[in-house]
Protein backbone atom coordinates (compact mmCIF):
# COMPACT_ATOMS: atom_id res chain seq x y z
CA UNK A 1 0.00 0.00 0.00
CA UNK A 2 2.94 2.20 0.69
CA UNK A 3 4.51 1.69 -2.62
CA UNK A 4 0.87 2.76 -4.35
CA UNK A 5 0.56 5.94 -2.48
CA UNK A 6 4.47 6.43 -3.27
CA UNK A 7 3.80 5.79 -6.82
CA UNK A 8 0.99 8.01 -7.18
CA UNK A 9 2.67 10.88 -5.16
CA UNK A 10 5.65 10.64 -8.18
CA UNK A 11 3.29 10.24 -11.21
CA UNK A 12 1.22 13.33 -9.58
CA UNK A 13 4.47 15.43 -9.31
CA UNK A 14 6.59 14.56 -12.64
CA UNK A 15 3.73 13.21 -14.54
CA UNK A 16 1.94 16.20 -15.12
CA UNK A 17 4.77 18.37 -16.77
CA UNK A 18 5.64 15.36 -18.76
CA UNK A 19 2.21 15.37 -19.96
CA UNK A 20 1.74 19.25 -20.21
CA UNK A 21 5.26 18.67 -22.17
CA UNK A 22 3.46 16.65 -25.14
CA UNK A 23 0.81 19.39 -25.97
CA UNK A 24 0.58 21.68 -28.59
CA UNK A 25 1.89 25.20 -26.66
CA UNK A 26 -1.12 27.17 -25.89
CA UNK A 27 -1.16 31.14 -26.35
CA UNK A 28 -1.25 32.95 -22.84
CA UNK A 29 -4.81 34.43 -21.90
CA UNK A 30 -6.01 37.37 -23.77
CA UNK A 31 -8.49 39.89 -22.60
CA UNK A 32 -10.31 39.26 -25.99
CA UNK A 33 -10.85 35.68 -25.11
CA UNK A 34 -13.95 36.52 -23.12
CA UNK A 35 -15.60 37.51 -25.98
CA UNK A 36 -18.18 36.10 -28.45
CA UNK A 37 -16.73 32.36 -29.53
CA UNK A 38 -18.65 32.09 -32.86
CA UNK A 39 -19.70 34.46 -35.50
CA UNK A 40 -23.43 34.20 -37.58
CA UNK A 41 -22.04 33.77 -41.01
CA UNK A 42 -25.42 32.12 -42.34
CA UNK A 43 -25.53 35.71 -44.36
CA UNK A 44 -21.82 35.00 -46.26
CA UNK A 45 -21.37 33.95 -49.10
CA UNK A 46 -21.09 29.91 -49.65
CA UNK A 47 -17.47 29.81 -49.49
CA UNK A 48 -16.62 32.29 -46.47
CA UNK A 49 -19.43 30.17 -44.45
CA UNK A 50 -17.33 27.09 -45.50
CA UNK A 51 -13.75 28.59 -44.68
CA UNK A 52 -15.57 29.66 -41.68
CA UNK A 53 -16.71 25.83 -40.82
CA UNK A 54 -14.36 23.39 -41.83
CA UNK A 55 -10.82 25.43 -41.64
CA UNK A 56 -11.04 28.68 -39.14
CA UNK A 57 -12.66 26.91 -36.41
CA UNK A 58 -10.73 23.47 -36.64
CA UNK A 59 -7.15 25.08 -37.48
CA UNK A 60 -7.91 28.72 -35.30
CA UNK A 61 -8.88 26.64 -32.10
CA UNK A 62 -5.75 24.54 -31.87
CA UNK A 63 -4.17 27.34 -29.77
CA UNK A 64 -6.56 29.90 -28.93
CA UNK A 65 -10.74 30.24 -28.38
CA UNK A 66 -11.94 31.82 -30.99
CA UNK A 67 -13.10 34.65 -29.15
CA UNK A 68 -9.93 35.87 -30.03
CA UNK A 69 -9.54 36.69 -33.97
CA UNK A 70 -13.51 37.36 -33.78
CA UNK A 71 -12.33 39.87 -31.51
CA UNK A 72 -9.41 40.91 -32.80
CA UNK A 73 -9.29 44.43 -33.58
CA UNK A 74 -7.44 44.12 -36.77
CA UNK A 75 -9.27 45.27 -40.22
CA UNK A 76 -6.86 45.41 -43.38
CA UNK A 77 -5.61 42.66 -45.45
CA UNK A 78 -1.84 43.59 -44.31
CA UNK A 79 -2.41 43.06 -40.86
CA UNK A 80 -4.50 39.61 -41.20
CA UNK A 81 -1.73 38.01 -43.65
CA UNK A 82 0.77 39.33 -40.77
CA UNK A 83 -1.16 37.88 -38.28
CA UNK A 84 -1.99 34.40 -40.03
CA UNK A 85 1.78 34.36 -41.07
CA UNK A 86 2.64 34.78 -37.37
CA UNK A 87 0.26 31.95 -36.36
CA UNK A 88 2.08 29.61 -39.40
CA UNK A 89 5.28 29.37 -37.11
CA UNK A 90 4.16 27.98 -34.06
CA UNK A 91 3.82 24.75 -32.73
CA UNK A 92 0.49 22.66 -32.94
CA UNK A 93 -1.15 25.13 -35.13
CA UNK A 94 -1.68 22.74 -38.16
CA UNK A 95 -1.83 25.99 -40.45
CA UNK A 96 -0.89 25.24 -43.69
CA UNK A 97 0.11 27.64 -46.69
CA UNK A 98 -3.38 26.40 -48.34
CA UNK A 99 -5.25 27.07 -44.73
CA UNK A 100 -3.74 30.53 -44.32
CA UNK A 101 -4.62 31.88 -47.67
CA UNK A 102 -7.90 30.43 -46.83
CA UNK A 103 -8.27 31.76 -43.38
CA UNK A 104 -6.86 35.03 -44.32
CA UNK A 105 -9.73 35.60 -47.10
CA UNK A 106 -12.03 34.89 -44.44
CA UNK A 107 -10.91 37.61 -41.74
CA UNK A 108 -10.49 39.87 -44.71
CA UNK A 109 -14.05 39.62 -45.74
CA UNK A 110 -15.57 39.23 -42.08
CA UNK A 111 -13.50 42.64 -40.91
CA UNK A 112 -15.21 44.52 -43.82
CA UNK A 113 -19.02 43.02 -42.98
CA UNK A 114 -18.43 43.19 -39.18
CA UNK A 115 -16.07 45.96 -38.60
CA UNK A 116 -16.27 47.77 -41.96
CA UNK A 117 -12.23 46.99 -42.65
CA UNK A 118 -10.53 47.87 -45.63
CA UNK A 119 -8.21 46.36 -47.64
Amino acid sequence: MKKLILVLLIVSIWGTPIIAGAMPEMAPPDPLDNGPGEIDVSSYPKEMQDIYNNIFKDKCSNCHVLARPIGASYTTADEWKKVIKKMMGKPGSGIDPMSAKKISEFLIYDSSVRKGGGK
